[in-house]
């Protein structure tokens, strides 16, 4: 019985949450803190009526369980804030999701203290390869359309700029490669340093090493390139890591290892590049200066001529890029009352992409499953 409550909360909130998401591109927070709150208020009725009343040891901790489940939906919600990958309403929802989803609904999660895992796989899984399907739908338009026009480029200039070009795409795919055999051989050597405890399975899980270095690469490829002397370290671990297993004779742990980084990278790079791709193509709008809404996500283009009229009338700063909310009330206020002068000025920006309809999605698919599509695809295989 307490289940289909927590059931029909969690789909009314989500449907109300996809509506608002797409209609108004906005998550309110009244509905928010309604359904964190009647979790928290169901929560304690069931403990407190278990220890008064029933007093069965399962269902003390199965409301821990909840509790800690929910704890480190927090805690992720808010790095995946932080990194930027999406907005704080977002972030609120998947921790109202991980609150009110019954944990029977999460038997097959290979993070035990963490069963919402299923919940961001489920939402991931089927967001990127629908934009991975998108863009190469578009690339391949693209492409047919370009054979048709005759480009003919005879000059030097022209063909030196394109050996340039490809010389250091070369370079930063060489860099990118050594970065993912340097991480993940970090994390190989943070596995046998927890060998023996919980976190040992967590940091050996290939699923936990890829999301976790596509969400801290693109931090440590801007640290290489401001400590050029990362260079050698992202070489010299790798093989470090190679050397010290070929010399134990263990030449299938080495070939494991190659394989494994080979793979995530060659997977990481689709998809980054379609993703990339389709929001250049279809992801971007331009629009006049005085017509910016809260919210909007200025392109690192147009970043440098707000920030300059916003400095101009003592509204932000020139550090930094913006969060997932985009634009404040304040700062859109303050551009829009500048003279833009003859012609506008108009700046390119990102459209919103709603989140809460895949997040209903995937608490759907866990319900039907109980599992997570990452496992189930390896059932398939295995």
């Amino acid at each position: 019985m307490i289940d289909a409550f927590f059931i029909a909360l969690m789909f009314l909130i989500g449907l109300v949450c996809a509506y608002t998401d797409i209609r108004y591109n906005r998550i309110p927070n009244k509905i928010i803190i309604a359904g964190l709150g009647c979790a928290m208020i169901s929560y304690i009725f069931v403990f407190l009526y278990n220890y008064f009343f029933i007093g069965l040891p399962e269902n003390s901790h199965y409301v821990s369980e909840v509790l800690s489940n929910a704890a480190l939906a927090i805690v992720v919600g808010y790095v995946l804030w932080d990194k930027k990958l999406w907005s704080a309403g977002d972030a609120k929802l998947f921790m109202v999701y991980a609150a009110l989803m019954p944990l029977k609904f999460y038997s097959a999660s290979f993070i035990k203290f963490f069963p919402s895992i299923n919940l961001l796989i489920n939402l991931f899984i089927p967001l990127l390869a629908i934009l991975v399907l998108k863009a190469g739908i578009i690339y391949f338009q693209d492409f047919t359309r370009f054979r048709r026009i005759d480009h003919r480029v005879d000059e030097k200039s022209s063909l030196e700029e394109k050996r340039k070009t490809r010389i250091f795409r070369l370079k930063e795919l060489g860099s990118s490669l050594m970065m993912f055999f340097m991480m993940f051989a970090f994390f190989q050597i943070i596995s046998k340093a927890f060998s023996g405890t919980v976190f040992e399975s967590l940091f050996s899980n290939p699923l936990f090493i890829f999301f976790s270095m596509a969400i801290l690469f693109r931090k440590a490829m801007d640290y290489l390139k401001k400590n050029k002397w990362l260079d050698k370290m992202i070489v010299a671990i790798p093989l470090v890591y190679i050397g010290y297993y070929g010399w134990l004779g263990k030449w299938g742990i080495v070939f494991s290892f190659v394989q494994m980084v080979l793979i995530m990278w060659i997977v990481f790079r689709v998809i980054k590049q379609a993703i990339a791709f389709y929001i250049q193509t279809r992801e971007i709008s331009t629009v006049p200066l005085r017509c910016l809404k809260r919210g909007d996500m200025p392109c690192p283009s147009a970043e440098p001529l707000i920030k300059e009229k916003l400095s101009a009338v003592n509204q932000g700063d020139n550090s930094g890029s913006w969060g997932p909310e985009g634009l404040s009330a304040a700062e859109v206020t303050a551009l829009a009352a500048i003279p833009t002068g003859e012609p506008e000025i108009t700046v390119q920006i990102y459209k919103t992409f709603p989140f809460a309809p895949y997040m209903l999605l995937a608490a759907l698919i866990c319900m039907s499953t109980r599992s997570s599509l990452i496992a189930l695809l390896m059932q398939f295989l295995g």
